[in-house]
């Protein structure tokens, strides 16, 4: 019996650190194999510094190398660190390890470490877990990966303890993953037996609209729900819907996002075992996700909201979207007030949707009129700074 807990425990621990939350992209795999850790670039604006719940219950830290590939992040519940990983990378920038450490007992240790590989594209080829028990550092799977001559993911296996004990093939429409058939090991038959299916439909410039679920009972494939997504004119993912077979509705995530400051200039912390922050293939920063789940009577509740942080990187002061600044009339026309601000002089710069600075003026008192009457009818960026900080409202011009 403590053979096969043993044996259970491995496989769980590896699946849980390699999946992706369930639906909440097409193909997690094929989404992490587009941005190789050798995509770091040197003209980033803005780096994402953490992101908490709004009551501040659970805050995860990012600090990068200095050439901007994420070194280590923590994660804390109310201020105590619950894990903390660390990343070392090749000459080359590639992620080689990943080591996990973790408060037992009021003593922080190594749990467990992930050992990368990579082909000469640059993409994953293994990925290998190793768990710390009492001491002793034991393999808990090998995770393998196959690429095409377009380097789309097109096989990933696990092998644990010479078992081929899963495997996922991946079809393409193009640059599009269409369909995930996972296959997983039988006790029984001895065999590796389609188990799961996910089927994914696209819009026009590749943004997810649907991700059907499918398993198979050993007898014919189930249906078990959908997940759908939403999008603004930009091409920012604003609603992420998931349901069950009977469509229910289970999940629910509500982004909002910066569009002063777009995906390509700011640093987004990445690596393989992430689930948060989940930026899809947005064209904007997010700065905030309400998300919403099941309670214990099974009905879709608000949980809370991921507030999301960035830093200039060249000045290091934090721009959040504010909570304290006020900004009225909205939708304004000639003038804007501002309330809410320290005291002191503060300088008010205003963006367009594009990220361009378009009007600049210099604020003092808690209460201060701008004249916006150069400004064209749209929506703008309304960006405060005094001292270190940078607050954000959001104006829309008649």
């Amino acid at each position: 019996m403590k053979k096969i807990t043993f044996f259970a425990l491995f496989i769980l621990m590896s699946l849980l650190a390699w999946a992706q939350p369930e639906g909440h992209f097409a193909s997690p795999m094929a989404l992490r194999q587009a941005t190789p850790f050798s995509d770091a670039k040197n003209d980033y604006q803005w780096k994402m510094s953490n992101f908490h719940t709004d009551d501040y219950y659970q805050i995860c830290n990012f600090s990068y190398n200095a050439d901007h590939r994420l070194l280590a992040m923590s994660d804390s519940i109310y201020g105590e660190y619950n894990v903390i990983d660390s990343m070392s990378y090749d000459a080359a920038g590639n992620l080689v390890r990943l080591s996990g450490w973790q408060v037992l007992d009021g003593v922080r240790q190594n749990v467990y470490y992930i050992d990368y590989t990579y082909n000469a594209a640059g993409l994953i080829t293994s990925r290998s877990n190793y768990n710390n028990f009492d001491g002793d550092w034991v393999l808990g799977g090998i995770y393998s990966y196959t690429y095409n001559n377009r380097n789309q993911l097109v096989l990933t296996t696990l092998n644990f303890g010479g078992l081929l004990y899963q495997k996922t093939e991946y079809q393409y429409s193009g640059d599009d993953c269409v369909q995930e058939l996972w296959y997983s090991y039988d006790f029984d038959s001895g065999a590796l037996l389609p188990s799961e299916k996910y089927v994914t439909s696209y819009a026009d410039g590749r943004k997810v609209l649907r991700l059907d679920s499918i398993s198979d009972d050993g007898t014919y494939w189930q249906y078990n729900g959908k997940s759908t997504y939403q999008y603004d004119n930009r091409g920012n993912c604003t609603e992420y819907h998931r349901y069950d077979n009977t469509n229910y509705e289970v999940e629910r995530s509500l982004y909002t996002y910066d569009y002063g400051k777009p995906l390509s200039s700011t640093l987004i912390p990445w690596n393989p075992e992430l689930d948060r922050p989940r930026m899809y293939d947005n064209v904007d920063a997010c700065v905030r996700e309400a998300w919403y789940s099941l309670d214990v009577d099974h009905v879709l509740q608000y949980v809370c909201d991921y507030v999301y942080e960035y830093n200039d990187i060249n000045t290091g002061v934090q721009a959040t979207e504010s909570q304290s600044v006020s900004l009225y009339p909205n939708p304004a026309s000639g003038r804007i007030v501002l309330d809410g601000l320290a005291d002191g002089e503060a300088e008010v710069r205003i963006h367009d949707l594009s990220g361009r600075l378009v009007l600049t003026r210099r604020a003092s008192g808690p209460t201060t009129a701008l004249d916006i009457t150069t400004l064209a009818p749209g929506c703008y960026v309304v960006k405060v700074a005094q001292g270190n900080e940078e607050k954000v409202v959001k104006v829309v011009v008649e």
